[in-house]
Formats: structure tokens, sequence, C-alpha cells
């Protein structure tokens, strides 16, 4: 952290607390750092939407492609007998 000049504002913190610390969404306590489990578990769901969400739409291309490749081999079968 010094290599990159940071440093925690002394208002922000206070090192002879007694208890619990909130620290850039982690908890600092005597024993360890923990962090938020809420906040684990929103980052998988935001992963999880997302991927969702990207599967869909790759779906969604195929599925176009297929009805443009389809409707194309349809009309090429209706008028090819007429080149």
């Amino acid at each position: 952290m010094r290599k990159y000049l940071f440093y925690p504002s002394p208002k922000k913190v206070d090192l002879y607390q007694r208890g619990d610390m909130n620290c850039l969404c982690h908890i600092i306590d005597d024993k360890a750092i923990h962090v938020y489990m809420d906040k684990v578990q929103r980052i998988r769901a935001h992963l999880v939407s997302k991927f969702l969400y990207f599967i869909y739409k790759e779906l969604k291309k195929k599925l176009f492609i297929a009805l443009i490749d389809n409707n194309y081999n349809t009309l090429e079968a209706q008028y090819s007998h007429q080149i």
C-alpha cells in the first residue's frame, strides 16, 4: 500500500477502537478479518444473472439465424424451379 501511496484517512480510522470495525466492506475484529456474507451473496447473484442474460442473448441470436436460414431455404425451394 505504501508503494501506491495509499493511506487511510485518520478521520475515518480509529486504530484504538474496541470491538468490530468496518473497513472497505470487511469486518475487522480482534480475531481476524471477515467479509460481509451479504455482499458475497449479492455478487454471486449478480454474476449468475449476468451469465443467464448472456446465454439468453446467444440463444436469441442463434434462433434469429435459424429462422432466417429456414426462411431462405423455404424461399429457395419455392422459387428454384422458376430459374
